[in-house]
């Protein structure tokens, strides 16, 4: 479990940290009638591509962030380079947003982190509860979440509606 941690602390530093960060990302409102409970994903973990597909263009790629490129034009006809330039704009802004996204992720990890430490006997029962309550949220670690997927979706949805147009082989290449 430890080498999953990014940093070397003890089971109270890292929830220590964790609420720190909790506590400071962004989050839904007040809930209301209408306010989802969980967060939505639009689609698929294509959205994990556009950062790979910019880093391809600007020459700074891995070997495997090339490959999945190339091997997408081949298969699909779809030159994502080209897609990415013809709406840099819309590109550029998704991998904003997911990588705004990141302290969330973190914190899921956290948060599985720390009921694995709970387990263990590491912390005691209700350190998972504690971070959560962190957020200051009824939904907890999941208000950031929402809020997060709020920005993310209408992106993603545009993003799909124009690969759909370049090629019929968009729903399968998004997956």
């Amino acid at each position: 479990m430890s080498e999953r941690r990014s940093y070397e602390s003890s089971p109270r530093q890292t929830l220590a940290e964790l609420s720190v960060l909790a506590a400071s990302q962004p989050r839904i409102g007040e809930l209301g009638p209408d306010t989802p409970t969980a967060h939505t994903q639009y689609r698929d973990n294509f959205f994990r591509r556009f950062g790979e597909i910019r880093a391809v263009r600007d020459e700074r790629a891995t070997d495997e962030q090339v490959f999945y490129v190339r091997m997408v034009k081949e298969r699909f006809g779809l030159d994502l380079i080209t897609f990415y330039s013809d709406h840099e704009r819309l590109c550029d802004t998704i991998c904003e947003v997911v990588d705004a996204k990141k302290p969330y992720d973190r914190l899921v990890a956290g948060h599985a982190e720390i009921l694995e430490l709970e387990e263990a006997g590491q912390l005691p029962l209700g350190s998972a509860a504690e971070l959560s309550a962190a957020v200051d949220h009824p939904l907890g670690i999941e208000a950031i979440g929402i809020y997060y997927w709020d920005r993310i979706n209408p992106l993603l949805e545009e993003a799909y509606t124009l690969l759909e147009t370049r090629t019929l082989n968009a729903p399968f290449l998004t997956k």
